[in-house]
């Protein structure tokens, strides 16, 4: 039953891709026309075909003229707001109230409420609305040292 479907659907294939090779006559017909319109020299073939439109590199916009140009640098400074200075680890530690230093077993922890850090730790900092990481490098009895990138500081502990 299902042996004459698969040779009827084979041979619709083979008729089909025999139906569109083109015969040997129209082949050359078509050979001829396309070898009449291929440029012998650069300089025809630049003549036959304009230069194509590139979407994304088109020719520059035309330079505006100089009040054109000044008012334009004029409003951009105006419009441009101030850049905010840079940030230093001074700013970022300069609202940090640590509760104490704390020693269990003879490790230190830097105390911040509940909440421990030893050194080594990563402490993230909220400055202007950016999130900083500082690392605790040391702890002693009064004193923590922090880094950020490559800035550290040196905190004492306030009473």
């Amino acid at each position: 039953m299902k042996t004459p479907i698969v040779i009827c659907l084979f041979a619709s294939v083979v008729s089909l891709a025999a139906a569109q090779v083109a015969a040997p006559a129209a082949r050359e017909e078509f050979l001829a026309r396309a070898e009449l319109l291929r440029p012998t020299t650069l300089d025809e073939a630049r003549a036959r075909f304009p230069e194509p439109i590139n979407p994304f590199f088109g020719p520059p916009p035309p330079s505006p003229s100089v009040t054109e140009a000044e008012a334009a640098a004029g409003q951009t400074a105006a419009a441009a707001p101030a850049a905010p200075p840079p940030v230093t680890i001074d700013d970022l530690t300069a609202d940090l109230r640590p509760s104490g230093i704390m020693e269990l077993s003879g490790i230190p922890f830097l105390m911040f409420g509940e909440s421990r850090l030893r050194e080594g730790d990563t402490l993230t900092v909220r400055y202007r609305g950016n999130n900083y990481d500082l690392q605790v490098v040391r702890l002693e009895t009064r004193r923590y040292v922090l880094r950020w990138n490559d800035q550290t500081v040196t905190k004492t502990l306030q009473n």
